[in-house]
C-alpha cells in the first residue's frame, strides 16, 4: 500500500500523492528524530547515519549538512519518522511507540549550545 500524507483542510490544489518536504514538515520532523534518539526509543547502529548526523548543523531556521558532506541518510530517516506519523493512525503499534517517544515523563531538556564568534 502506498503511503501518503493526508491532505489537509483548506487544500484547493490537486492533491499529490506522497509526501511533500516543505520548512516546516522538515522541522518537525527534526525535532521528532532529536526527541527520539534522547530519550532512548531509537537507536542508531548504521556507522554512517551517524557520520552524517555528526555533520548535520543548523542553518538559518533550517538544517542540513555542512558543506562537502551529505545528509542522504538523516533524509530518509526524516522520511520515515513522518511517515511514522501517518501510520500511527492505523496502527497501535507504531501509535504507542511513536507517542511514548514524544510523551516521556522523565525527559530532561540539552543544556544550550552557545556559539560565539568572539576568541
Amino acid at each position: 500500500m502506498f503511503v501518503s500524507e493526508p491532505m489537509r483542510k483548506g487544500h484547493v490544489r490537486k492533491f499529490r500523492k506522497g509526501f511533500n518536504t516543505t520548512h516546516g514538515t522538515k522541522i518537525t520532523a527534526c525535532s521528532r528524530l532529536k526527541t527520539m534518539v534522547e530519550n532512548d526509543k531509537m537507536k542508531i547502529h548504521s556507522k554512517p547515519l551517524i557520520g552524517e548526523l555528526k555533520n548535520f548543523i543548523a542553518t538559518g531556521s533550517s538544517f542540513q549538512a555542512k558543506s562537502g558532506t551529505h545528509d542522504d541518510l538523516i533524509a530518509s530517516t526524516l522520511l520515515a519518522i513522518r511517515m511514522m506519523a501517518v501510520l500511527k493512525d492505523w496502527d497501535p503499534r507504531v501509535y504507542n511507540t511513536f507517542n511514548q517517544a514524544e510523551h516521556d515523563d522523565n525527559y530532561e531538556p540539552p543544556m544550550p549550545i552557545f556559539i560565539s564568534s568572539n576568541i
